[in-house]
């Protein structure tokens, strides 16, 4: 999910992981990304973050 660092995109993230869904969240600031990975690993069964990844600019 892309914005989900953040607003809409975050309570959808964490709508979604409610719901049972898979979520990747996908985030520019890695700080808040991984704030949102917390979030939403905490209300669904199964969640991990995964490490930062540059992307070649």
């Amino acid at each position: 999910m892309t914005g989900a660092s953040s607003g809409i995109g975050r309570a959808t993230a964490i709508a979604f992981g409610k719901a049972g869904a898979s979520v990747v969240i996908v985030a520019r600031r890695a700080e808040k990304g991984e704030e949102s990975v917390h979030l939403v690993d905490g209300v669904t069964r199964v969640g991990k973050g995964l490490p930062e990844r540059s992307l070649p600019t």
